[in-house]
């Protein structure tokens, strides 16, 4: 951001016993300045920061985790049946505690989509109403492996999701960054053609004031007609009716660009026309491919194609055979002392193959694939409706930013003529060489003439900022927005 905005922000924001600053706010400082300090910067970036630390977090997740279970102490009384040896059944109060804690290193295995988990536990149990009895169970080691055998790989189908929505967060950080600075930029403008008109109309009242002066002069010595002299009255009060509205106008144009800076209240605001209108070095085509790969729109297919392909993928394996291993290896012991639970280990293992076949289901998985086949074909269609309207859009708006560039060099031109021409018909008048009539009238074209070079100059640089925004290019330079 330039110097000079930094010294009138220092100034005339941040010391709270300074009187009311005004300041000339330059069109590229606005547009810094809302990147930075609007509502909108500020949302992007906060979104941006949590779309970054959700992304950490689930890089994280596929990293070993440790993790410690305990339950200290547990305690049971109640009434328990207890066979005998005859055969007969009596019931007992029992009163026990117990007490367990494992320790497990858990981790994804992303290249298999299944989970390899390392352990080790302790449990102990007493009885209360027996002294002496007690016993403790201890793993000291196992390593369990948990395998989908033909189901779709869920981690890495995860992994291209969140690789996507990440950098999809980041290319909608810049661009919403880029849309506040085109926001700003359009109430700069609006403020801009507030300010030209309160200021036109401060001329046009001055401007009527000494015609109708000069009116009741000639009327007095019977040089006009009195219709003339009235005409030249209701002109001066139709320029001081319009000079409070422009007045209130620019004052409310002011509030807004404010607002939407989240500068103080008490900062008065100037804003000047930009010195020069840069030349464009993109042309349509150049900015359609360069918003295809570096704009969020592509981002954006690319999950919905990823999505729809996942779920026919998980669809079809859901009505297919499917099996699932689980295997554990480790060493266990028991005894009636802690020592003892880990003296002469035994070894354990565990293996089982659980397995899912669809038999008979009337239909449904059938349904279920064709379904998910007809959304996966919706989605690419939608993608190629949606990629060639976007297309389009860029395409039209950037031919016609050029043409509104080019429209800007005749609005300049009949700016300065219509200025020049009332000049010379207010003198004439004054020399009593044209009726008020054609006064009137060269006024009449002279703001309109003014009106309209502004409102060009506001629709070339809005949509040259909104177009930077959606294509993340800049169309000045002929350099994208983002690294490559």
């Amino acid at each position: 951001m330039k110097k000079s905005l930094w010294t009138a922000l220092l100034f005339g924001f941040l010391s709270p016993l300074c009187l009311a600053q005004s300041f000339t706010l330059s069109l590229t400082d606005c547009a810094d300045l809302a990147r930075e300090e609007s509502l909108s910067g500020r949302v992007a970036l906060l979104q941006a920061r949590a779309s970054a630390r959700d992304y950490d977090a689930y890089l994280a997740s596929l990293r070993p985790q440790l993790t410690l279970n305990t339950n200290l102490p547990g305690f049971r009384r109640s009434i328990t049946d207890v066979l005998q040896d005859d055969g007969t059944t009596i019931f007992v109060p029992q009163s026990q505690t117990f007490s367990n804690a494992s320790l497990v290193i858990d981790q994804p295995l992303l290249f298999s989509g299944g989970r390899l988990s390392v352990f080790s536990s302790l449990s102990n149990f007493t009885r209360l109403d027996n002294a002496g009895f007690s016993t403790w169970q201890s793993t000291p080691f196992a390593v369990r492996l948990t395998q989908p055998l033909f189901a779709p790989n869920r981690l890495r189908w995860e992994r291209r999701e969140q690789d996507l929505r990440y950098d999809l967060s980041q290319i909608a950080y810049g661009q919403s960054r880029e849309q506040a600075a085109a926001e700003a930029v359009a109430l700069y403008f609006d403020l801009l053609i507030a300010q030209a008109n309160a200021q036109r109309a401060r001329t046009n009242v001055a401007n009527n004031d000494t015609i109708y002066q000069l009116s009741k002069g000639r009327y007095s010595v019977g040089r006009i007609a009195e219709n003339e002299l009235l005409q030249s009255e209701l002109s001066l009060m139709n320029a001081r009716t319009a000079l409070e509205q422009a007045q209130l106008q620019a004052l409310q144009a002011e509030q807004a660009l404010r607002t939407y800076l989240q500068l103080p209240a008490d900062t008065r605001l100037q804003v000047a026309i930009p010195a020069e209108v840069p030349p464009l070095a993109a042309s349509p085509e150049t900015v359609v491919a360069a918003a295809l790969r570096h704009s969020s729109f592509l981002r954006q297919t690319e999950l919905a194609m990823l999505q729809a392909e996942r779920e026919l993928q998980e669809t079809r394996a859901a009505n297919r055979f499917n099996a699932d291993l689980t295997a554990t290896f480790g060493l266990n012991q028991a005894g009636a002392t802690f020592q003892d639970a880990y003296q002469n280990l035994d070894d354990q293992e565990t293996f089982s193959l659980g397995l899912s076949i669809p038999i008979w289901q009337w239909g449904q998985g059938r349904a279920e694939v064709e379904a998910a086949l007809a959304r996966q074909e919706l989605t690419r269609t939608q993608r190629n409706q949606a990629e060639q309207t976007f297309r389009n859009d860029l395409y039209f708006r950037t031919a016609s930013l050029a043409q509104v560039r080019a429209q800007l060099e005749v609005s300049a031109r009949s700016d300065t003529v219509a200025s020049r021409r009332y000049e010379i018909t207010k003198q004439r008048y004054l020399i009593g060489n044209v009726s008020i009539q054609d006064l009137f009238i060269a006024q009449q074209e002279k703001d309109q003439a003014q009106i309209t070079h502004i409102s060009n100059l506001r629709n070339f640089w809005v949509a040259l900022y909104r177009l930077r925004a959606d294509a993340l290019y800049d169309l000045v330079q002929g350099n994208p927005l983002v690294q490559e």
